[in-house]
């Protein structure tokens, strides 16, 4: 049973994450120029389409996107000339089978190419991790990160994610930001948006304890983690019955889910399990809703193709 404190903090963390959200989106909007209010307004509409009605939404965006990168992208422009595709006369989803696989290899050659005149000097640069080979780097632009944003509130929205409620990050690498500007940035930031990472890669057992104390004492709305080490943390706190709190949703991702870790997670957090798929070139593809039984795709910005 919840105490009156517990229920006054709770009251005081709805307030908090109410205000920070006005603001942050209001900041996103005017000062960063991005339409992650927008998107995540439309993605909670488009999520109740019909099959039909989404596959005619992406039809009509994938044209735009093809015909854009025809104009504008010499990779793509000299990509479509080879194979004999226009993007004006897309038809159907299946029609860009002729168009060959963006590659690392080609990736990494043909870099320039790939970068549309217009946003040069203004993308955001990121990395892949290299788990599968040699790290691969990639650009994308403003818009695309309202995209990311406004795909990742809904997905771990499904697990009850709010922006400003206390969230723990069972994550990897996860040092202290340094005392460099960007550093300070990143630290009032995690602050104000009520964030504490901790390192997965850290299991022995000193550090295992910490990570429960630190659950314990930060009281987090959502974890949101790598499954494998969570679950190592999971059987670690049901061997030796350090669970002290109801239950936690827990948002796994960057690996599969498989059955005995869901088990292991739901013994030590409760049951509210969610699994999420994607990748650091398009973020969130596919997340677990409250019903636990698969998981909703992404299909307002990409195409995913399952083999």
């Amino acid at each position: 049973m919840r105490t009156l404190r517990d229920q006054l903090r709770g009251v005081l963390e709805g307030s908090y994450a109410t205000a920070f959200e006005t603001v942050w989106l209001a900041w996103d909007e005017r000062v960063k120029h991005r339409h992650t209010a927008e998107y995540y307004r439309r993605v909670r509409r488009s999520e109740w389409l019909s099959p039909k009605e989404i596959e005619a939404t992406q039809l009509e965006a994938l044209r735009a996107l093809l015909t854009y990168a025809e104009k504008n992208v010499p990779y793509y422009r000299e990509t479509f000339a080879k194979v004999g595709f226009r993007a004006a006369d897309l038809k159907r989803r299946e029609d860009i089978a002729v168009l060959p696989p963006l590659t690392r290899d080609i990736l990494l050659e043909r870099k320039d190419d790939l970068r549309a005149p217009e946003f040069r000097g203004q993308t955001i640069k990121k990395a892949t991790s290299g788990s599968t080979g040699v790290p691969a780097t990639f650009e994308y632009n403003i818009d695309s990160e309202a995209w990311r944003q406004a795909l990742r509130l809904r997905g771990w929205g499904y697990a009850g994610y709010e922006l400003a409620k206390p969230v723990f990050y069972y994550w990897g690498h996860a040092t202290p930001p340094d005392l460099s500007l960007q550093g300070l940035k990143t630290r009032a930031d995690r602050a104000l948006k009520r964030e504490v990472y901790f390192d997965a890669l850290r299991q022995d057992e000193a550090s295992l304890r910490e990570a429960v104390r630190l659950i314990e004492s930060f009281k987090p709305s959502v974890i949101v983690c790598f499954p494998q080490a969570t679950a190592a943390l999971a059987h670690f706190i049901s061997e030796n019955r350090l669970r002290t709190w109801d239950e936690i949703p827990v948002v796994t991702g960057g690996e599969a889910l498989l059955p005995q870790d869901r088990e292991a997670l739901a013994r030590a957090f409760g049951n509210a399990i969610f699994e999420t798929y994607g990748a650091r070139e398009t973020m969130l593809m596919a997340a677990e809703c409250e019903a636990h039984d698969g998981m909703h795709l992404c299909e307002e910005n990409i195409l995913l193709e399952v083999t």
